[in-house]
């Protein structure tokens, strides 16, 4: 029986970005075996979100690769338009340098990963495919693998704890921090809980992790660009949440340093007061930018 292709959607209307796409799929297909990698992938070009739209609704697609130079002057809009038109597909954006805060923004608002048009390459580009459809894959799962709070439907421990690590890696292959938010409920019960769970979810981006990890507890992560940026998102906290906490993290330094401060502050007692720390402390036990590197 033939192997079924990856199929992926590039939605762009620049002849050199297509070309460097283009030349990609090409040489994975010419080196894929030689990489262990048997599964064919085949590109199909929409000229704009509306045609990758149509395109969407008459054939199977496993990813949508979008480029944010490509869209005739509207990006934001034909990220919206194919995100309402395929929720549950992976996306993976092209941006140029110049554009890297926009892209971070759209990942925030649900797209899996960017890639940088000035260093578009063959196996990059694939394996950060690949990526973003496992991540999806564990995304659609929460509910069947008990990763999600029955009482607020925000994310429980256990799925807060396994996807922040996906949040950690972007941060670390990009350079980025990772902001880590708990509150506790002071009231401790469900009704509480519930009007507390509300409040955590305005409080945070739609792409960010929020979660109900335990009984009137609340944790939640968000990918940081600057430390103006953690400023104003604990200032955010503190106006609504004078209880909450929060650390900013740098996943790329250490794995294992950044699951002792996750499981320091996902511990911390009752009685919390606004806080935001930096930590860069030097490990050698290897950073979550080369466990991504392994992971894909």
């Amino acid at each position: 029986m033939p192997i079924q292709s990856v199929q992926v959607l590039l939605v762009d209307t620049q002849p050199d970005s297509i070309r460097l796409v283009e030349e990609a799929f090409t040489e994975f297909e010419e080196t894929r075996f030689r990489r262990g990698w048997t599964q064919p992938m085949r590109m199909v070009l929409a000229a704009d979100a509306i045609e990758a739209v149509e395109l969407l609704a008459a054939h199977r697609f496993d990813a949508l690769l979008l480029s944010l130079s490509g869209c005739d002057g509207e990006p934001v809009a034909a990220f919206h338009a194919l995100r309402a038109s395929a929720p549950e597909l992976p996306m993976l954006l092209l941006t140029a340098a110049s554009d890297e805060s926009l892209a971070l923004n759209l990942v925030r608002q649900g797209a899996q990963d960017y890639l940088l048009q000035e260093d578009l390459d063959c196996w990059p580009l694939m394996h950060a495919l690949r990526a973003a459809m496992e991540r999806q894959k564990v995304a659609r799962a929460r509910q069947s693998l008990s990763l999600q709070d029955d009482l607020t439907q925000l994310y429980n421990e256990r799925g807060f704890r396994h996807l922040v690590h996906r949040d950690a890696q972007v941060a670390a292959r990009h350079n980025l921090q990772l902001a880590l938010a708990v509150a506790v409920n002071a009231h401790g019960d469900d009704l509480a809980d519930l009007e507390l769970a509300e409040v955590w979810r305005d409080l945070f981006e739609p792409a960010d992790l929020t979660a109900r990890i335990g009984q009137s507890r609340f944790a939640a992560s968000s990918i940081i660009a600057d430390h103006d940026e953690a400023l104003a998102l604990e200032q955010k906290l503190v106006a609504r949440l004078p209880a909450a906490t929060m650390k900013l993290l740098t996943p790329a330094v250490c794995a294992t340093e950044f699951d002792s401060q996750l499981d320091e502050l996902l511990n911390l007692p009752r009685r919390l007061g606004a806080a935001v720390a930096s930590h860069d402390a030097p490990c050698d036990n290897g950073s979550f930018e080369n466990r991504a590197r392994r992971h894909i």
